[in-house]
């Protein structure tokens, strides 16, 4: 049984990620006063605003990824190797983004010189390595037997959700992204790939998230989709915290259906994006499709709630009295004296014969 327990002590956590995730959190905080400090721009927005969102990006994954290796029984040594490897990988990552923040240069696309080009290879390697230890995380978990179903399905979808979202970064990359330019007839990224369909990158952007006013931007579904690792398990907790010592099919049917409404948005945000529309102004089709969305989301929650969905035995019936049809043990006389009695009836067991050893026992 692996995913009873979701709190653990601090103590029990994948070292080497709650390290990188210390020192990440520091770095985004020393990257506050920085970016007041120093009036630098790149891309028209501060040279310190991208390691400060992968910095914060990083120490969030970390920590959700070090809680998800303690829930690995199975297969343990390899999911801490797995998550050693990605705390190497996203470490590298996180240096080669503020170094190149440092020189003023753009970290990612950037081909321009050999030093760039070769920093910008290190960082898909690592992201690579990211995307694989998160995978095999994944298929591990998927393997360990569990009595928490309704976490159990929070696992598995924000793992599967945050996996698609993390390779939509391929989208951004050459030659993909001059293929899907070329397809849509937009104009060509001027570095070596881009984030912005229909727009140059670095036009006026969304507050921190600094996804395009202008155009479509394949930043807002990859960003979606990798916080699903966050936020569709502590969905998944919240609901189980209400099933306990309840049955739990209503509230694993919940999860399911956030899972798929939850992918859902992630797959129109990229349709957005890559029809060259921000995420601002979404046109009539877009609208359209979120209405389906929302309503599908909608009347499969509901469904589930009132039980005519596959939540429908979510609660078994409550017995009165002492025989309540829940034993957590077998109801006959245990073989070790008095203490036996703790789950049979009073009524019809004497006093002076508790205190004897049955015979038979």
């Amino acid at each position: 049984m692996t995913v009873n327990h979701p709190v653990v002590r601090p103590t029990h956590l994948h070292r080497p990620l709650v390290v990188l995730a210390t020192l990440t959190g520091v770095l985004a905080v020393v990257l506050l006063p920085a970016m007041a400090l120093d009036d630098r721009q790149l891309l028209g927005v501060s040279v310190w605003l991208k390691p400060w969102k992968f910095a914060v990006s990083i120490a969030l994954y970390s920590l959700t990824v070090a809680w998800m290796v303690t829930l690995v029984r199975r297969g343990a040594r390899l999911a801490r190797a797995a998550a050693t490897g990605a705390a190497v990988a996203l470490g590298v990552e996180i240096a080669v983004i503020t170094i190149q923040a440092a020189r003023g240069v753009p970290s990612h696309f950037n081909t321009r010189t050999s030093l760039d080009s070769m920093l910008f290879s290190v960082m898909g390697a690592s992201i690579i390595l990211v995307w694989v230890a998160t995978l095999l995380l994944a298929l591990l978990l998927v393997g360990q037997r569990t009595d928490d179903q309704v976490l159990a399905a929070g696992l598995r979808w924000g793992l599967g959700v945050s996996l698609l979202g993390m390779i939509l970064a391929v989208l951004m990359i050459n030659p993909v992204s001059q293929w899907l330019l070329r397809l849509g007839q937009y104009p060509q990224a001027v570095l070596d790939g881009g984030h912005t369909v229909g727009a140059p990158d670095g036009g006026p952007g969304l507050p921190v998230t600094n996804w395009s006013l202008q155009a479509g931007d394949l930043r807002a579904p990859h960003f979606v989709g990798i916080h699903a690792l966050q936020l569709l398990p502590l969905l998944a907790w919240l609901l189980g915290r209400r099933a306990r010592g309840r049955g739990s099919g209503r509230q694993v049917g919940l999860v399911h259906v956030a899972g798929v409404a939850y992918l859902g948005l992630v797959v129109l945000l990229g349709w957005q994006a890559l029809r060259g529309e921000p995420v601002t102004r979404p046109g009539a089709a877009t609208l359209a499709a979120a209405g389906v969305l929302l309503l599908a989301g909608v009347g499969a929650a509901v469904a589930v709630m009132i039980g005519t969905g596959y939540g429908g035995a979510s609660r078994p019936a409550r017995a009165p009295g002492p025989g309540a049809p829940e034993p957590l043990e077998p109801a006959p006389a245990a073989p070790t004296g008095p203490r036996s009695l703790h789950g049979q009836s009073a009524a019809t067991t004497q006093p002076p014969q508790a205190d004897r050893a049955p015979p038979d026992a």
